[in-house]
């Protein structure tokens, strides 16, 4: 970049005959830099990454990463897979209950930073991420979460406070006598997390919250309890406190919430119902306050949702048919179904995550990563070399999705 700001910046000359050596070595600079450029260009790398849930051995818990080649053909990260240093939570009696959190792995807006959850151990794990899309856990991970069984994680870089969702559902720590809650830490600038002092517990031990949605603009997070079947929102102070704005019960009965998504510039939320088969649209002012809009019913086990950046598109696992929705939401409140992809045979997906680019939408499945790419009208086409086989422990359940470019 510094020699072609050189060429260009040289005062332009009258190039006659005894001239053409001068005009052949700039046009040789143009061509040189502007190959340095595609080179840097196409330098860049995407990486995805999951967790493996692993509940036993102790310690045996991991994150799977994968480079994506530009085409969808996805490669094990050198390394991978990378110890979490804790224990994930699996139970064979009822292997759909582990999965049903989303947020297990996030990053930093700058993905100088991975998060995530050891639900066997109480704990978070956090690691920086390489150029090459290498993890390497930060001193002293991981950290312990204060409550049982975490399973969300929410980061509000404004504030620079995360939000953990301490569950309390796991069966394999049977002596229940803390409440699940959300509790807050302040991220330092090596990552650590520190406690802020400040947690909601929740009244019902049996509540599952599964998720902490933040939106940074107004510093909300939004929160999901699918047992209760409630949704609230809660406003984060500087010092990590959370303030209940807000909350609501289903739309109607017998609707249990799992999976939402947050509208990239307009306050529209939205929520999966599984259970019902429905996602509901909802709309909050610069508060936190909550308002039903209505739901919409096209799908089957709705509930892992995400939409792209331009606030066009939201993409719903349909983990009832083992397949993908894609909605059009130019107006954010009327979601229209413009495409069911079907990803095969079973077993269901369920945790979705868009590359930062907006080119491959990923789903995850029980020891299948499926990759789809995004045309250029928001559809999905799966690639050729989809799914991805991860081989893995029967006592893995694996968990998360989250994107990285380097």
């Amino acid at each position: 970049m510094r020699l072609l700001n050189t060429v260009l910046r040289q005062p332009s000359r009258r190039f006659g005959q005894s001239g053409h050596f001068e005009m052949a070595m700039f046009q040789l600079c143009l061509i040189l830099c502007c190959a340095m450029l595609a080179g840097n260009a196409s330098a860049q790398q995407s990486f995805v990454y999951f967790e493996s849930n692993i509940g036993k051995p102790v310690n045996g818990n991991s994150i799977f990463g994968f480079r994506n080649d530009g085409t969808g053909r996805l490669t094990p990260l050198p390394g991978s897979p990378f110890r979490l240093g804790g224990s994930g939570v699996f139970d064979p009696s009822d292997v759909l209950m582990p999965t049903d959190a989303d947020q297990q792995l996030i990053t930093d807006p700058q993905q100088q930073f991975l998060f995530a959850v050891n639900g066997g151990s109480n704990t978070v794990g956090v690691f920086t991420i390489g150029n090459n899309g290498a993890l390497t856990p930060i001193r002293n991970s991981p950290f312990p979460s204060l409550g049982p069984n975490p399973a969300s994680l929410g980061y509000n870089p404004n504030l620079n406070i995360m939000t953990v969702v301490n569950r309390n559902t796991d069966p394999n720590q049977p002596v229940r006598r803390n409440s699940p809650n959300y509790t807050t830490f302040t991220v330092s600038s090596s990552g650590a997390l520190i406690p802020t002092g400040n947690s909601v517990a929740l009244s019902d031990l049996n509540a599952m919250p599964s998720q902490a949605l933040v939106q940074p603009a107004n510093n909300l997070v939004f929160t999901l309890e699918y047992e209760t079947a409630l949704i609230s929102s809660y406003r984060l102070g500087a010092t990590g406190s959370l303030t209940k704005v807000s909350q609501l019960g289903p739309p109607a009965a017998g609707m249990n919430p799992l999976g939402e998504a947050r509208h990239p510039s307009q306050n529209v939320l939205y929520v999966g119902y599984p259970t019902s088969s429905v996602f509901g649209v909802y709309t909050f002012d610069n508060t936190g306050k909550l308002t039903f809009v209505k739901t919409v019913g096209t799908g089957a086990g709705d509930c892992w949702m995400t939409v792209n950046e331009a606030g066009t598109r939201l993409y719903v696992a349909d983990s009832g048919i083992f397949s993908i929705g894609v909605y059009d939401i130019s107006t954010p409140t009327s979601p229209v179904l413009i495409q069911t992809l079907a990803l095969g045979q079973g077993p269901r997906v369920y945790n979705v995550a868009l590359d930062q680019n907006g080119q491959f939408l990923y789903a995850l499945g029980v020891r299948k990563l499926y990759t789809m790419q995004v045309l250029s009208d928001g559809t999905l086409q799966e690639v050729r070399t989809s799914p991805t086989s991860v081989n893995m422990p029967q006592t893995a359940g694996p968990v998360g999705l989250v994107t990285v470019q380097k």
